[in-house]
């Protein structure tokens, strides 16, 4: 049977064409066009690599790292705040990794928050000598 091709005035072919593309203005409406510009990564200073290692100080009132509040450290009173060192992070982790525990189960378990655990398996949570003999106990268990 051949194909017989339907024949359309042109009122229906301008409400058609009309129709398409109210429809396509419509669906494409919530795409973002806007052009994203990607930035080289900036090496790190001296003072970011240091505070990396554990061995930055922080103020105690914003708790935030002192190559990032550099201004607000000189008013304090200036006592170094220790982060979480580098050997018990991996004594935890390694422990946590024995007893085949996620982070979520063995924060559970510790009655912790779930960002506490992993700020202190990363060394960027401030050392609270408490919470991490809390946490070494109930590896070595």
């Amino acid at each position: 049977m051949p194909y017989k091709k339907k024949v359309i005035d042109y009122a229906t072919f301008s409400y058609l064409r009309e129709f398409f593309l109210n429809f396509l203005e419509m669906s494409l409406s919530h795409q973002d066009w806007t052009t994203v510009v990607l930035k080289p990564k900036k090496t790190p200073t001296e003072t970011q690599t240091v505070c990396k290692q554990g061995t930055c100080s922080i103020s105690a009132a914003t708790n935030k790292p002192a190559w990032k509040i550099e201004q607000q450290v000189d008013g304090d009173s200036g006592k170094p705040i220790n982060f979480v060192s580098r050997e018990d992070a991996k004594l935890i982790v390694s422990g946590r990794v024995a007893k085949k525990l996620s982070q979520k189960d063995l924060a559970a378990r510790l009655n912790m928050q779930l960002k506490d655990l992993q700020d202190i398996e990363s060394c960027k949570a401030v050392e609270n000598k408490a919470v991490i003999s809390k946490i070494k106990r109930f590896l070595q268990s």
